[in-house]
């Protein structure tokens, strides 16, 4: 009989930490591994037997061990088609070792698979084993996986222009904003395209900003400069045009001769559908018109305009 209870429990955790262990034998083959050596031959296998013996699946050994490389394939089918730039960089089979020892360290903790790689470039940041490409992998990961984010973030209502203003504005879910130690948007379309990337002359690393977005089917990736992504940071926190580009000017990100460079930008941004409405933001702004009237003198900029809170509430 199946346990239950409290037993039952304890058997999916060790089933699941069972399927968790790394493959083995001709399993490592199909999977395109390269060997480890013998198969574990007791661990693994015989727990998985002494647990499927009462579920009446016939046999257990062959039931387990298709069960198990089908969780192996599938994640690791799933990193290969996520990651085909960081493939190219790093070679199939140091790529392979690499996301095999990845999904070791990370199991996955998301019911999609788009999640998978969510933690991979930090993961291969400054490994000894990747010698000096390292830092660009890390790089080209970290792109690789906004894309991924980016296909499947949800729709929000855009923001009409006459109301950027008035209304309370967010940042679109698709966009991904990104700050790379590496100048990395040629090398990643290179690799992508060529699969061959020992024909690319890899250049000294320079910090680039990258912005990762959906364009209908169509994923994107732009680079923007660090003056606009503060303003995109501040619109994201701070849910106001006016009060954003205030924390820009006060932190002297921004000037009076910078008008014309901002209004491009915004336009921009809104053709590609960066600027959205902010859901939910009209009951904060609703509490703070409540804070400012109930404590007035907590507004150390009231009559000079230079309050951000209040500027976001009125």
């Amino acid at each position: 009989m199946v346990p239950m209870h409290d037993d039952l429990l304890d058997l999916q955790r060790r089933f699941l930490a069972g399927l968790q262990e790394p493959l083995a034998g001709p399993q490592r083959d199909m999977a395109d591994l390269p060997p480890v050596g013998p198969a574990p031959a007791g661990a693994v296998v015989d727990r998985a037997i002494a647990l499927l013996a009462d579920l009446r699946h016939s046999p257990a050994t062959r039931g387990w061990a298709t069960y198990r490389g089908q969780y192996w394939y599938r994640l690791l089918d799933s990193l290969r088609e996520d990651l085909p730039a960081l493939r190219v960089l790093l070679g199939e089979a140091t790529a392979d070792t690499l996301f095999e020892a990845y999904l070791l360290a990370n199991p996955p903790r998301s019911p999609t698979l788009r999640h998978l790689p969510v933690g991979l470039a930090e993961f291969i940041q400054d490994r000894p084993d990747l010698g000096g490409v390292s830092g660009l992998a890390a790089d080209v990961a970290r792109l690789e996986i906004a894309l991924c984010l980016a296909y499947e973030a949800a729709d929000a209502p855009l923001l009409p222009a006459a109301e950027l203003l008035t209304a309370p504005v967010g940042l679109a879910k698709h966009l991904q904003l990104l700050r790379c130690a590496n100048s990395i948007l040629g090398p990643h379309r290179h690799f992508r395209q060529s699969r061959r990337w020992r024909q690319l002359q890899l250049r000294p690393p320079r910090p680039q900003v990258l912005a990762a977005y959906r364009d209908g089917q169509q994923l994107r990736v732009v680079v923007v400069t660090l003056r606009e992504l503060a303003v995109l940071e501040a619109l994201a926190q701070l849910g106001s045009v006016a009060a954003a580009l205030q924390q820009c000017r006060d932190r002297g990100i921004l000037g009076a001769r910078d008008a014309r460079a901002v209004q491009r930008w915004f336009a921009r941004w809104q053709s590609r559908g960066w600027l959205v409405r902010r859901l939910g933001a009209e009951l904060g702004r609703e509490e703070t018109r409540r804070e400012h009237a109930a404590n007035p003198g907590a507004c150390l900029g009231v009559g000079d305009g230079q309050c951000t809170a209040h500027n976001a509430a009125t």
